[in-house]
């Protein structure tokens, strides 16, 4: 089964009586970096460098093995930081569906457990895209401000917060179909 054929199976399970799929994707798959890894790469760089060293120097110190316990959940937390995240995001994306029906949004995950989420679009407060050179985008159904406590997603799972079509080809034919769904039909 080709991703496609995957991705309107996974979709077509949910949809009711009546509703037609007009459009179904998955997000680009592997490992892939995100604007914000600007920010976290340094970030986990440092916090596993310095858990290491404190590691390092108790252990030349003779410390006892309880505390070396508790300074190794942060080289993990450190590790997972600097490359766990990436892995997580990648197993993430090959776990998620997209679909555009003729009545809602639906985005599918698997990563852990059966995840689904549903928008009206003639209800959505926010539509936004965001392109890159070739036609691959990201379609984002909500705002959110940098002090919103949902950012935290970004540190450990290395994902937007936001419910997105992320990382689709085609982008822009997308937005327009959602956009044409969306505008109240006279």
């Amino acid at each position: 089964m080709n991703d496609e054929s995957i991705a309107q199976s996974e979709i077509g399970r949910i949809l009711g009586p009546g509703e037609n799929m007009l459009w179904t994707g998955r997000p680009r798959r592997g490992l892939a970096l995100h604007a914000w890894d600007a920010f976290m790469f340094p970030f986990g760089l440092v916090f596993c460098g310095l858990a290491v060293f404190f590691v390092i120097s108790d252990v030349a110190e003779g410390a006892s093995p309880l505390s070396l316990l508790w300074e190794g959940v942060f080289v993990i937390a450190g590790l997972y930081l600097l490359l766990g995240r990436f892995i997580v995001d990648a197993q993430r994306r090959a776990r998620t569906f997209y679909g555009v029906s003729n009545r809602r949004i639906i985005i599918i995950s698997r990563l852990f457990g059966y995840k689904v989420q549903t928008f009206n679009p003639r209800t959505l407060e926010h539509l936004s895209i965001t392109e890159r050179s070739g036609g691959d985008g990201t379609i984002s159904f909500a705002a959110i401000s940098f002090f919103d406590p949902r950012w935290s997603t970004v540190l450990w799972i290395g994902a937007s917060p936001l419910p997105a079509f992320e990382m689709i080809e085609h982008a822009r034919s997308v937005y327009e179909l959602i956009e044409r769904t969306w505008t109240p039909q006279d």
